[in-house]
């Protein structure tokens, strides 16, 4: 499968392209290639378009309850403003119908682009609607949508996720709390959405004093200590533990 990075990257291009042909010319650099920047396309006609147009294209491909996820996602990692958010999410939701009422991705820009116009798209934050879907417990919301996704999309997504965050804790000299919350939370998703990884355990006692010497605290490893398959044990950072 395409990573969802990718994919949402391509539909971004899409979107601008359309939006470049049919709407609006966008700045461009001498190369041709489109400026995208907070002067160009943030909270504005082509910002919403674009969120439409992206989830609408998820909807197409995974359906409406992967585009809602990966959507909100987005907006809990980032570090948008409330009404930044309302306007994203609210945009989202316009392209999630926009999805499910069209099969290419031509259908799609045309579906939107009439939205558009009929000011059905939020193209800033001063206006007064508001998405209330997702207001309060964003994070609850993605964990719950989450879980009616199949695994494969659980996978795709949570791996999504952790590619948002990763950069962020690995660059930011403080990590804020509500940050490092969803991180964690997202990698102990993994183990209860998915299923269980088994890993058969290669461990060697070259002290011979009965001890494996690597650490595998907390790991799914299982062993056989009965000889009839049916891993009945698990390394813990003590040694051997027998399961019951």
């Amino acid at each position: 499968m395409t990573s969802i990075i990718s994919l949402k990257n391509r539909y971004e291009k899409e979107a601008y392209i359309y939006f470049d042909q049919s709407i609006r010319s966008i700045p461009k650099r001498e190369d041709g290639t489109f400026i995208i920047d907070a002067d160009t396309a943030h909270n504005n006609d082509l910002d919403a378009f674009r969120h439409a147009y992206v989830s609408a294209r998820f909807t197409q491909e995974y359906g409406e309850h992967f585009a809602d996820a990966l959507g909100l996602a987005n907006e809990v990692v980032s570090r948008n403003t409330s009404l930044e958010r309302n306007m994203d999410l609210w945009n989202n939701s316009v392209g999630r119908q926009c999805g499910i009422d069209t099969q290419s991705g031509d259908d799609v820009g045309n579906a939107v682009k009439d939205a558009l116009d009929r000011g059905g798209l939020i193209v800033t934050t001063n206006d007064s609607r508001r998405f209330s879907q997702h207001e309060d417990n964003q994070f609850e919301n993605l964990l719950n949508l989450t879980k009616e996704l199949s695994a494969e999309l659980q996978s795709d997504l949570i791996d999504y996720c952790k590619d948002l965050l990763s950069p962020l804790i690995q660059t930011a000299t403080t990590i804020s709390t509500a940050t490092q919350l969803i991180f964690n939370t997202l990698l102990s998703a993994e183990e209860s959405f998915l299923p269980t990884r088994r890993v058969d355990p290669l461990t060697l006692d070259l002290d011979n004093d009965g001890i494996e010497l690597v650490n595998v605290t907390s790991s799914t490893a299982f062993f056989d200590l009965d000889v009839i398959a049916n891993e009945d044990g698990t390394y813990t950072s003590d040694g051997v533990k027998e399961q019951v």
